[in-house]
C-alpha cells in the first residue's frame, strides 16, 4: 500500500478516506505516534492499557508491533509521563520516539473516528 499513489479507506462499506499514502498519514491520523522500545513489550502493554482506562484519557490507542509498542496520543506531552510510567514499574524504556504513523495506524484511527461519528449520528 506504501508505493500505491492513491489509497481508500473503507468503513462499513463506504469510502472514509480517500488520498495518497502520504497524505492519508498527515491528514487523516487523530493523534501523533510514539513507538516505545523496551525490554518487556508485553507487559508494559498491560501497563500501557490499563493506565489508558484508567489514568490517560489523551492515549487513544496502544498496540505491538513485532517488538515495539505504538501509541496514539492526543496529546505529545504523555511522552515523559508515560516514560516514568514504565520506569515505575520496572520497565525499562530503551527508547521513545514520536514517529510518523503507519498506514495500519491511520487505518485504525479512521475507522475508529468513523464509529464515533456514527453513534454520534454524524
Amino acid at each position: 500500500a506504501e508505493r500505491c499513489q492513491r489509497l481508500a479507506i473503507i468503513s462499513n462499506a463506504r469510502i472514509i478516506a480517500i488520498g495518497s499514502p502520504e497524505e492519508l498519514k498527515t491528514e487523516q491520523m487523530r493523534g501523533h505516534v510514539l513507538e516505545i522500545s523496551c525490554a518487556h513489550p508485553e507487559a508494559a502493554m498491560q501497563v500501557l492499557t490499563r493506565a489508558r482506562i484508567q489514568e490517560h484519557p489523551d492515549i487513544e490507542e496502544v498496540a505491538l508491533y513485532g517488538t515495539e509498542i505504538h501509541i496514539v496520543a492526543l496529546n505529545r506531552a504523555i511522552k515523559p509521563k508515560v516514560v516514568a510510567l514504565l520506569n515505575a514499574v520496572g520497565i525499562q524504556v530503551q527508547s521513545a520516539s514520536w514517529i510518523m504513523p503507519s498506514l495500519e495506524d491511520v487505518f485504525i484511527s479512521s475507522v475508529k473516528t468513523d464509529a464515533l461519528q456514527a453513534q454520534d449520528g454524524r
